[in-house]
């Protein structure tokens, strides 16, 4: 039942919520929201068995990261270690 306070005004009311916020995700993971500068970050594992699609490096700092929501999967996320590149990927 929906009732309005200023004139008494009742009605049945179809649907039991009063507000929906519906949000959609942009993409599995936001890449753009990691900062380029843990590339340089000592204390990250890296890597040197993947290639850099861009600049052919060899070496990547990775780490893990959700993809989205609290049950989403984890994921791999590497940053090329080449500081003119600094490309960003998922695995």
């Amino acid at each position: 039942m929906l009732r309005c306070k200023m004139c008494d005004y009742k009605a049945d009311a179809t649907d039991p919520y009063i507000y929906v916020n519906r949000m959609k995700k942009d993409s599995a993971t936001r890449l753009d929201l990691v900062d380029k500068d843990l590339a340089r970050d000592p204390t990250l594992p890296r890597t040197f068995d993947t290639r850099c699609e861009e600049c052919k490096g060899k070496e990547a700092v990775f780490f893990m990261s959700r993809s989205g929501g609290k049950d989403s999967d984890m994921g791999l996320i590497f940053l090329c270690a080449n500081e003119s590149c600094q490309r960003k990927w998922l695995n």
